[in-house]
């Protein structure tokens, strides 16, 4: 069982704290000092707890549980995908668009041919 899951001890414990303290009418550092335990721990279990009522859910960081296989979508990065295309402006306006993967001699030939072109 998780340590600090839901329905733990350690959080029934928790609960009972944060319960005595609004009964008591001290403050919470007061409280915290009185009972010899951390502001700080106080604070955090007082949002834990808020939060895990309010979504119904477990904190997955104090729960060991396994993940479906279907949880994940495969992700496969290519050389071309890590790659930026190329943007060529040319006067007049011309934008040349060199995607990734397009080889240098491919480049060469587009660059070369709008050399000949020129007005």
């Amino acid at each position: 069982m998780a340590k600090h899951g839901a329905g733990s001890e350690k959080e029934r414990s928790w609960k009972e704290l944060i319960e005595r303290q609004g009964q008591s009418g001290q403050s919470i550092r007061a409280f915290c000092a009185s009972e010899s335990i951390s502001e700080a721990n106080f604070h955090w279990w007082r949002r834990e707890l808020t939060r895990r009522k309010a979504d119904g859910k477990v904190n997955p960081r104090f729960t060991r549980q396994t993940r479906s296989v279907a949880e994940f979508v495969p992700v496969n990065l290519t050389s071309q995908a890590l790659r930026p295309g190329i943007e060529i402006e040319l006067p007049g306006g011309i934008v040349v668009r060199v995607l990734p993967g397009a080889s240098s001699g491919q480049l060469r030939e587009v660059l070369a041919a709008l050399g000949s072109n020129r007005c």
